[in-house]
C-alpha cells in the first residue's frame, strides 16, 4: 500500500468523506480500491457503488484495475481472488457484499435513489454536482473521490470548505512503485532548461500531472459546470 491508502484507513471512520487530489501516477485510484476491496473482506451485506463519468471510461480504467487488484496480476498477490463479477450487469461480488459500476453521464437518473454503504466517483472533474448530492443523500457511511486537479473552479473543491470532508494531496513521489522510465516521462515535463531545449516542457501538464497542483497561469479555460 502507499500513503493514499493509508490515509484513507486512518482518516475514514472520522469524517463524511475523504477527496484525494493528485498527479497521474500517485496511487490515488489504486489506494482507494485496495481499501474498499479489504473493507468488503471484513464487512458483510455492504453496497458500494463506484462511478466514473462514463461507462466507456470505466470499463478501461477502474474496473480494469478492480479486477486487477482482485484476482492479482505481475508480482502482485490477489486480494479477493472470490470476487465474481456480472459483465451484463457491471456489478461484482466480495462475500456477501455486493459492488456496482456506474457511468453518471450515461444513465443519470440512475442515482435518483440509489443507495450505498460507500460510494467512490472516480476523476470527479469530469462529473456533476448533481449527482453527487443525489448519491450523498442515500449513502450511509461516506464517499469516496479523486481527481487531477485539472479545474480550479470545479465544483469538487468546494468540498474542502466542509469540517467533515477532509483532502489529501499527493504526486508522483509518493509513488515508490514507478519504474525509471515513467518517472522520467513525467519529470520530462518539467520547465527546467534542458527540457525547454528539448521540447519536452510544458508548465501546466507538470504543474497539474506531476506536482498534482492546480494550474494558476493565465491561458486555463474554466468550464461551465454543473453547480446546482
Amino acid at each position: 500500500t502507499t500513503v493514499n491508502y493509508e490515509f484513507i484507513d486512518d482518516n475514514f471512520d472520522d469524517c463524511r468523506g475523504i477527496v484525494l487530489p493528485g498527479g497521474t501516477r500517485s496511487t490515488k485510484t489504486i489506494g482507494i480500491l485496495q481499501w474498499l476491496i479489504l473493507y468488503c473482506r471484513k464487512n458483510n451485506h455492504k453496497h458500494i457503488v463506484i462511478c466514473r463519468d462514463t461507462l466507456k471510461n470505466l470499463k478501461r480504467t477502474v474496473l480494469k484495475d478492480f479486477i486487477e487488484l482482485c484476482y492479482g496480476y505481475g508480482d502482485y498477490a490477489p486480494h479477493a481472488s472470490n470476487m465474481t463479477l456480472n459483465k451484463a450487469e457491471l456489478t461484482a461480488k466480495i462475500g456477501t457484499n455486493t459492488i456496482e459500476f456506474i457511468g453518471l453521464i450515461d444513465d443519470p437518473m440512475r442515482v435518483h435513489g440509489l443507495k450505498s454503504s460507500i460510494f467512490y466517483i472516480n476523476e470527479a472533474v469530469g462529473t456533476y454536482k448533481s449527482s453527487f448530492t443525489q448519491l450523498s443523500y442515500r449513502c450511509e457511511e461516506g464517499f469516496l473521490l479523486d481527481c487531477n486537479p485539472s479545474e480550479p473552479h470545479h465544483w469538487v473543491y468546494e468540498l474542502e470548505k466542509r469540517e467533515d470532508v477532509k483532502f489529501f494531496r499527493t504526486s508522483y513521489l509518493d509513488n515508490p512503485f514507478l519504474g525509471d522510465e515513467q518517472i522520467k516521462e513525467i519529470e520530462s515535463k518539467e520547465p527546467t532548461p534542458e527540457n525547454i531545449e528539448r521540447g519536452t516542457a510544458d508548465e501546466k501538464e507538470w504543474s497539474i500531472y506531476g506536482l498534482g497542483l492546480i494550474f494558476k497561469g493565465k491561458d486555463i479555460v474554466i468550464p461551465k459546470w454543473d453547480t446546482y
